[in-house]
């Protein structure tokens, strides 16, 4: 008796659950900064860049220069005929503020019905709902009937 109860209740809840666009509405109504503009800040990375290159020359001693403008880093060596010149630009991020509009959803809510419409509609789901269920366990019995046979 306790698990047709059970299952009558569970079937009428099942039946008579929220829509989609009435939950959304809730939503709009509680969080409405959920569906504002937003700035966003998008971040540009530049790669590194490095270069290498080699000049000979006659003769000479070992000499080094160091050169450093607008975050850009040079090295150059002398080492007897060869000129060893290392450039080095480190990575650089660069921000960007960007507006990104969120649109809001388009909601149309339906108007709620009145006490004796909804108390209709729970009778006619009711009915329903028993008249399916008395035919499934109708079938069941006759079903388990012939098989005992």
């Amino acid at each position: 008796m306790k698990t047709k109860v059970l299952l009558v209740v569970s079937m009428l809840l099942i039946i008579s659950g929220c829509s989609c666009e009435k939950r959304m509405a809730k939503l709009m109504f509680r969080c409405p900064q959920l569906f504002e503009t937003k700035k966003i800040e998008a971040v540009h990375i530049t790669p590194e860049v490095k270069a290498d290159t080699a000049i000979v020359f006659s003769a000479g001693n070992a000499d080094t220069v160091y050169l450093e403008r607008d975050n850009i880093i040079a090295t150059v060596i002398r080492e007897c005929d060869t000129l060893r010149i290392y450039i080095l630009i480190p990575a650089d991020t660069v921000y960007v503020p960007v507006e990104v509009d969120v649109p809001k959803p388009e909601i149309v809510v339906e108007e709620r019905a009145s006490f004796g419409e909804n108390l209709a509609m729970f009778f006619n789901r009711f009915i329903l709902v028993m008249v399916v269920g008395t035919v499934f366990v109708v079938v069941l019995y006759v079903t388990l009937m012939n098989i005992k046979k």
